[in-house]
């Protein structure tokens, strides 16, 4: 089950899981919100696995921690999320299934776990983000036969939520370390952008929401341009469905507002990023607060492109400063546009730190090992289940 804001990381990780998956031993039924979502996983599958768009209300983000706020966010994940379990259980009874996975958290997927609960089957998590704290979260997570957090920090959360190390196994994102190999289409991705041959990029990709920071990430370039003659901005990326709409337009307005307009390239939603990134100089994830894993860092050290990223979460755990990346403090402008400009001028230090980092990635990140740790837990909580099923 994906029921996420919109199409993203945790839509790409499912594809990749899902190709990792061994047909002879398990065969997968997917449901998701939206036709993108599908068509995406039709695209990296094939049409041999069987895909449904189910009409399920779309997550909601909860606002605040008070009482009321709690109490508010309950009536309104029972609103939106029973019908989906609803959906959901029809569609788990149609294909007779022996495991539900839902693939973001259970705030997204409450009616997730109310459907397997309901049909007597375990639940799997892939917990791709931070949980809302809430008691309703809180009783739903003692249903889960295990959850699969895609970091340590992610991993932490979890256990403040009441959920036990035992129940859990880290698999970070995975990353398809061959995905970005295309680097003779660096010229053709450019003249496709319309990015002057020659000119040093940097680029930030991720849906347009406030806290991934392309704001900071567009103050930081105002610098930049002023060190580095010629230097273009890109950012990749479209609006999530509970983003503030506004957002976009505000960037465009910031960039003008900067003098930097003419430097700035807004692709909107790409789902071709891996064979984007060869053709950027610098890569950026200026996230203003804690980043749950951040899977296009790691796609693009896969591509051998130095990341400058926000010291918060999940980055730290793909990135050592200074060896196989850069952190800097969230939010800090002047310390990405230092970061970003040094790395640009210095093509050797650029060269020696995307070699370290599509390492890292090859040893900790890849395909192979996220699908057998994943492939092991489905095995464990499936020849846990009671004999009667």
């Amino acid at each position: 089950m994906e029921n996420a804001f919109g199409f993203g990381g945790s839509v790409v990780a499912l594809g990749r899981q899902l190709r990792g998956l061994p047909r002879d031993e398990f065969e997968p039924r997917v449901v998701v919100r939206m036709e993108a979502q599908k068509q995406h996983l039709l695209d990296v599958l094939g049409t041999d696995t069987r895909i449904d768009v189910v009409p399920m209300q779309p997550p909601r983000t909860p606002r605040g921690r008070g009482f009321l706020s709690r109490a508010r966010g309950a009536v309104e994940h029972a609103r939106r999320h029973l019908p989906n379990g609803s959906a959901v259980r029809r569609a788990a009874i149609e294909h007779r299934a022996d495991l539900i996975h839902l693939n973001n958290g259970i705030a997204a997927n409450y009616g997730g776990v109310v459907a397997a609960r309901r049909l007597g089957v375990p639940c799997v998590v892939k917990q791709h983000g931070y949980e809302w704290p809430s008691a309703d979260v809180r009783m739903l997570a003692r249903r889960i036969a295990c959850f699969l957090p895609d970091s340590e920090d992610v991993a932490r959360d979890l256990e403040r939520l009441g959920v036990s190390r035992d129940r859990m196994v880290v698999t970070w994102c995975p990353i398809d370390v061959s995905a970005s190999e295309g680097a003779g289409e660096r010229a053709a991705v450019r003249r496709e952008l319309g990015l002057p041959p020659d000119a040093p990029v940097a680029a930030m990709v991720g849906m347009l929401l406030r806290w991934k920071g392309q704001h900071v990430f567009l103050d930081a370039m105002a610098s930049v341009v002023r060190r580095v003659p010629g230097a273009h901005a890109v950012i990749v990326g479209g609006l999530a469905s509970d983003a503030d709409p506004g957002y976009p337009d505000e960037l465009r307005a910031q960039a003008a507002r900067l003098g930097i307009a003419d430097r700035v390239i807004f692709t909107g939603l790409r789902t071709d990023v891996p064979r984007l990134l060869p053709a950027f100089d610098v890569c950026v994830h200026a996230s203003t607060r804690p980043e749950p894993f951040g899977m296009v860092i790691g796609e693009a050290m896969a591509a051998r492109r130095p990341v400058v990223a926000s010291e918060a979460g999940g980055p730290a755990e793909q990135i050592e400063n200074g060896v196989s990346g850069f952190l800097v403090a969230p939010g800090d402008a002047g310390a990405f546009a230092a970061r970003i400009a040094d790395t640009m001028l210095d093509p050797a230090l650029a060269q020696s730190i995307g070699a370290r980092a599509r390492t890292v990635v090859a040893e900790r990140f890849s395909l192979e090992r996220h699908a057998a740790l994943t492939n092991d837990v489905y095995r464990r909580v499936l020849a846990a289940r009671p004999s009667s099923r």
